[in-house]
């Protein structure tokens, strides 16, 4: 006697958000994709500048947001298809409104009707304006770094040859108007 049975996964289990792009300005078009979610269900996607982990909450931790759209959960636990997104210019659908500048962005998932979150994904806004003085120098030359236009209180990473750089003096935040100044030497 051969019997075969076919199992349909009923749990998932922990959910995971894909992007088409990890960085990109407003305007720009990100595609979303999901998997390992509980089967048959839908989910809500949020995008915000707040930060928080899975198990947090909508309106609670995550109170300055946009609505990204409803997908439904396949049998395996899977999108059952993309979600188009284009980065706003603000937020406005939590308590919290707010522009969108420069900076960190999540993408958050909850089910529908819940607001705990059970998935996080990180994207970076582009955006401001960064300046070098001067814009050319040698090895041990001191250059100074200043920005505009960016998310206020951003920690500022400098990267030289994909390799982070000391911040030698100045600010190594954005300060409440989005706007730095910090001095570097050329390794």
């Amino acid at each position: 006697l051969l019997v075969a049975v076919l199992a349909i996964p009923t749990h998932a289990g922990s959910g995971h958000l894909r992007l088409s792009l990890h960085e990109g300005e407003i305007g720009d078009r990100i595609i979303i994709n999901g998997y390992g979610f509980d089967v048959n269900k839908a989910i809500r996607i949020y995008f915000s500048s707040d930060k928080a982990n899975k198990g947090a909450s909508i309106d609670s931790k995550v109170t300055a947001y946009e609505y990204v759209g409803l997908v439904a959960i396949d049998a395996y636990g899977n999108f059952a298809r993309d979600c188009d997104f284009a980065v706003p210019d603000e937020l406005t659908g939590g308590k919290d409104k707010e522009d969108v500048h420069g900076g960190d962005y999540y993408f958050y998932a909850t089910y529908t009707g819940k607001k705990l979150i059970e998935a996080v994904a990180g994207f970076i806004v582009i955006d401001g304006e960064i300046e070098l003085d001067p814009e050319e120098g040698q090895v041990g030359s001191e250059v100074e770094i200043s920005g505009e236009g960016l998310r206020s209180g951003q920690k500022i990473t400098i990267e030289y040859d994909d390799d982070d750089v000391d911040i030698a003096s100045g600010d190594n935040e954005t300060d409440n108007d989005g706007n730095f100044t910090c001095n570097i030497t050329i390794p």
